[in-house]
């Protein structure tokens, strides 16, 4: 019988499933897999959004992004400090380095997303809303660990909403469907159908 996955990984609270095994297995998938996910395909986005023209209008919205990722880059170097100091196991302390890599790759990729493309970032969306099922789930609910919750909560909460208002000519005038990005089509732009409703 395998030991606790929380005692393999390192402190880890919380499980994902009553079954040791497998338990393991989706935390190693859910906890490494997010964040090797993104440094895999934030480069490949970054090349291919870096030479694309600025397709919004200047906002305050940019600014309350570039807030909460720097917040969110220097929360996970703090909990990587914290990390290094005690003495973490293996486990917490190599998501934790992943964790860090991915909160700088998450800077750079939502100030470009935010500029430079019509939608928003699938890959940041379904990236934190993994974050925030793993996190529901496994991390304590005290101290750094729900400050880095919330902070992501708050990243994904700017990254999600429709651009349409903050567009460019000729972008503003896309269709709904064109702008809403992959959340947007079930949680924002059909709002003000509902609301006709």
């Amino acid at each position: 019988m395998w030991p606790p996955a929380a005692t393999r990984l390192g402190a880890f609270c919380g499980h994902l499933s009553e079954n040791a095994q497998l338990d393991a297995v989706l935390q190693l998938l859910f906890v490494f897999g997010l964040a090797v996910w993104l440094l895999l395909g934030a480069p490949i986005r970054i090349f291919q959004l870096y030479g694309a023209k600025l397709v919004v209008l200047p906002n305050r919205r940019g600014y309350f992004k570039i807030a909460g990722t720097v917040t969110l880059f220097a929360l996970q170097l703090a909990s990587l400090v914290f990390g290094i100091l005690n003495h973490a196991h293996w486990g917490l302390l190599a998501s934790r380095v992943l964790s860090f890599v991915a909160a700088f790759a998450v800077c750079v990729l939502s100030f470009l997303e935010h500029g430079r493309n019509v939608v928003p970032s699938t890959l940041l969306t379904i990236y934190f809303a993994g974050l925030l099922y793993v996190a529901w789930n496994l991390c304590h609910p005290w101290g750094l660990p729900s400050v880095i919750f919330a902070a992501r909560a708050l990243v994904l909460v700017l990254e999600g909403p429709v651009k349409t208002d903050i567009l460019r000519e000729p972008y503003d005038k896309l269709s709904p469907e064109e702008t809403a990005g992959f959340f947007g089509v079930v949680f924002w732009w059909v709002n003000k159908i509902l609301k006709k409703g």
